[in-house]
């Protein structure tokens, strides 16, 4: 709880807590397989696929470390920023009557932006690690990613965007 309390988060509703923990779970995750693979891990590994998911670029196998940062950097970062919606965007004008719910419905779009991300970026990590250490081999894995991360990403947007609207 002392995580929470020090990045700030022990205040907001379960949800928000909910989804801030799933978010630590899933870079957890992308740390884990990062560090438990590694030494098993050739030397080269996939970093690229195409559309019919067959690998088309090969990096230094420190790639899965880099992947692994970005997921802990952009899932902490995301996790800070949704405490502070006033900083956000909106498509609609803020008035002083609609401040407070299009601030928590916005900071709740974040975070499930942002659990959904970083659970997608951690099945990357665990799949490229996987791959890479021949202990799996679907290749319609990268294509069932795609479509999956596409829909879920317009779906969050598209379901705060029809919210955001009704309580104009």
């Amino acid at each position: 709880m002392s995580i929470l309390k020090t990045l700030g988060l022990s205040s907001v509703p379960q949800i928000d807590r909910n989804l801030n923990l799933l978010t630590l779970g899933f870079i957890g995750i992308a740390v884990f397989c990062s560090i438990y693979f590694y030494a098993m891990l050739p030397e080269e590994i996939p970093t690229h696929f195409d559309i019919e998911g067959n690998v088309n670029r090969y990096g230094n196998k420190s790639s899965i470390l880099l992947l692994c940062g970005i997921t802990a950097i952009m899932g902490l970062g995301l996790l800070i920023l949704s405490n502070f919606p006033q900083t956000f965007n909106y498509h609609i004008p803020i008035t002083e009557s609609n401040k407070e719910s299009q601030y928590k419905l916005a900071s709740l779009m974040i975070r499930q932006l942002n659990a959904f991300v970083s659970f997608s970026l951690a099945m990357l990590v665990l799949y490229i690690c996987l791959l890479a250490s021949e202990k799996f081999s679907n290749s319609s894995f990268p294509i069932l990613f795609t479509i999956v991360l596409l829909v879920g990403i317009v779906a969050i947007i598209a379901n705060y965007m029809v919210k955001s609207n009704k309580l104009k």
